[in-house]
């Protein structure tokens, strides 16, 4: 373990985004995070998905003293959210689940799930709302947080997943399956620390160091994003405001970081940038107050209306919560429906739901509510059924679901696989279809209802990074990728040409952000795309030579498309970047008759289509 912990007790550090590469915006710093164990629990909530042996990927300041406006206490510094809530336990006590362990302390999260941890800190058990576990085994139980290594972990089916050769720069990790991952890592880094507003500025060049995107963020002194701004990049290279975002956040000055949803915006705007005035104009804006546990109560959206120089409400969302004392899950819902706003609310449906001892739903009904009005000769309701067999000694899952008409079927799932992936299909009628994996969880054949199969090979090396497939009469096609992962190349073998002579079937050309930019058939037909700075089409030329060009409007919301030259569409949007209005002209080869084709839809404040007319 490193003698330096990457938290250094700044929030930017601990703002790290939830990718395996990634750069921390705030701060700069690079990351490589892998995934070790990826297992699907009983629950979703229960999965064993693990990065690092830490909580939820994430890293907490023990603060018993740290309290938020309203006084609330959750243990955690900078943590006001009133579901959490750390807290030590003396005397130390057994663990729940009957696992060889005592907990000194423990941790409930926002879900109702609790941590618990031995007197140094370590991580013992992670256990659900119902029960389910997750349990840590250490070589040394009495060993501090700081040299504390692991053994083993034991998942919520029972199954365990070890770990050998825990060295300063190694780990090796077998899967239940028996699966064996080696891992190699080092680390370095170096200290920084901002006490007021910066900004950070990202730029993506080509291999000329010229500048293809470019963005610029605003940060305050608590690591929050204040504004956004984004740019185009002109003829001359040189980068040009298009738009830009603003965050407002509830932020008492006296108090740090002490309101409950503090990193929460309150208040969202979204600008463009006219060229005309060099300034940035309103377009849209969105609104949202939170709870002391950070669910929304209400979000509001607006857009900008210029002539009448103000914001103008599009929807307003109003969220109410009650959890009655004891109630795990949601027993029932009731959806109801009414004609307009001032009308009164009519019943519709009603689903009523029964779990098991672990939380899993078991039967689901779905009926039509008391006083609804009922089509004729409609079923009144029907319901569906699951059960649930775990195979301890092959770890597998049977999931059989019934219908109405009380046809079973069942799936089973490999839970020793990586994600716990579906090995097995059996329909109502018996038909079966299968599904194998290699050690790293990987597809590596199918075999369908026929008895037919394909099946799936993986060609990894220095210079060689190949999916290939073949399917039961012989076919084979070839997947080529480059050291992104993108797939440059499509091939099979020609059948009728000389032995193992690939045939391309399609190439494909990308940019320094990883846009398409060139694309081959297997007849040698190509189509190009540009892009602009925003990673929008400005440019496409098919495969028969014709060029369609896009041109963006931005301060008017409108995209010009023009083919060969020649102006075909204009495409008017709102705010919100949805089509309000399509004008269409008529080809310049035509016979003049000066007409145009206007196409205009409007929405309905959950965006949805109420209406298209045409002219």
């Amino acid at each position: 373990m490193s003698d330096q912990s990457q938290y250094q007790g700044s929030q930017a550090y601990a703002r790290d985004v939830a990718a395996d590469k990634s750069i921390t915006p705030n701060c700069g710093s690079a990351s490589f995070s892998k995934t070790l164990i990826n297992l699907r629990g009983k629950l979703k909530s229960i999965d064993l998905t693990v990065k690092a042996l830490n909580v939820q990927e994430k890293t907490f300041v023990v603060d018993p003293d740290w309290s938020d406006e309203t006084g609330g206490r959750s243990g955690l510094r900078y943590v006001n959210h009133h579901g959490m809530l750390f807290e030590e336990i003396f005397p130390p006590l057994p663990l729940p689940s009957g696992r060889s362990g005592y907990y000194a302390w423990r941790l409930r999260m926002a879900d109702g799930a609790l941590e618990f941890f031995d007197d140094y800190g370590k991580l013992l058990e992670h256990d659900d709302i119902y029960g389910n576990s997750i349990y840590y085994s250490y070589i040394d139980p009495a060993s501090t947080l700081r040299y504390a290594m692991i053994d083993y972990i034991i998942d919520s089916w029972g199954q365990k997943v070890t770990f050998h050769n825990v060295l300063e720069s190694s780990l090796a990790v077998v899967a239940p399956d028996g699966g064996k991952m080696t891992l190699i890592f080092g680390y370095e880094g170096t200290l920084a620390n901002w006490l007021g507003r910066y900004d950070v500025i990202i730029r993506r060049l080509d291999k000329n160091q010229a500048i293809l995107q470019m963005s610029r963020i605003y940060y305050n002194y608590l690591h929050l994003s204040m504004k956004e701004e984004h740019y185009l990049v002109d003829m001359n290279g040189k980068p040009v405001p298009a738009y830009c975002t603003e965050n407002t956040y509830s932020i008492p000055i006296d108090e740090h970081a002490r309101a409950t949803s503090y990193s929460q915006p309150i208040q969202v705007d979204h600008l463009n940038y006219h060229q005309s005035g060099s300034t940035y104009k309103p377009l849209r804006r969105t609104t949202a107050a939170y709870d002391d546990f950070g669910c929304p109560l209400k979000t509001s959206g607006y857009l900008w209306d210029a002539s009448q120089n103000e914001f103008v409400l599009q929807q307003s969302v109003i969220n109410t919560y009650s959890k009655p004392l004891g109630v795990r899950n949601f027993g029932s819902s009731i959806t109801s429906f009414r004609e307009s706003s001032s009308s009164s609310w009519s019943p519709w449906k009603t689903k009523l739901y029964s779990y098991d001892t672990c939380g899993r739903i078991t039967s689901e009904t779905i009926a039509w509510s008391e006083g609804a009005n009922v089509p004729r000769d409609s079923v009144a309701r029907y319901t569906n059924l699951k059960t649930y067999r775990f195979n301890q000694t092959i770890g597998t899952l049977t999931e059989s679901r019934t219908g109405p008409l009380g046809n079973t079927g069942s799936l089973d799932y490999d839970m020793r696989i990586m994600c716990g992936p579906l090995v097995r299909k059996t329909s109502p009628l018996g038909i079966v279809e299968s599904l194998n994996y290699d050690l790293s969880g990987r597809l590596s054949e199918v075999t369908d209802a026929l008895g037919y199969s394909t099946k799936t090979m993986y060609l990894i090396g220095p210079s060689t990074n190949q999916v290939q497939s073949t399917n039961s009469v012989g076919y084979t096609t070839t997947q080529s990728h480059d050291v992104l992962g993108r797939t440059i190349e499509i091939a099979d073998v020609d059948i009728e040409g000389p032995s193992g002579i690939n045939r391309i079937l399609s190439r494909y050309e990308y940019n320094f952000v990883s846009k398409v930019v060139k694309s081959t058939s297997e007849l040698g037909l190509v189509q190009t795309q540009a892009y602009d700075a925003l990673g929008r089409v400005i440019q496409n030329t098919d495969r028969f030579g014709n060029v369609t060009t896009y041109v963006h409007k931005d301060a008017d919301l409108v995209t010009e498309v023009r083919l060969n030259g020649d102006l075909r569409r204009a495409i008017f949007s709102d705010g919100l970047a949805r089509t309000v209005k399509t004008v269409s002209y008529e080809d310049s080869g035509a016979v003049s008759l000066g007409y145009q084709l206007v196409s205009e839809t409007a929405y309905d404040g959950f965006g949805r289509i109420r209406g298209r007319t045409s002219t």
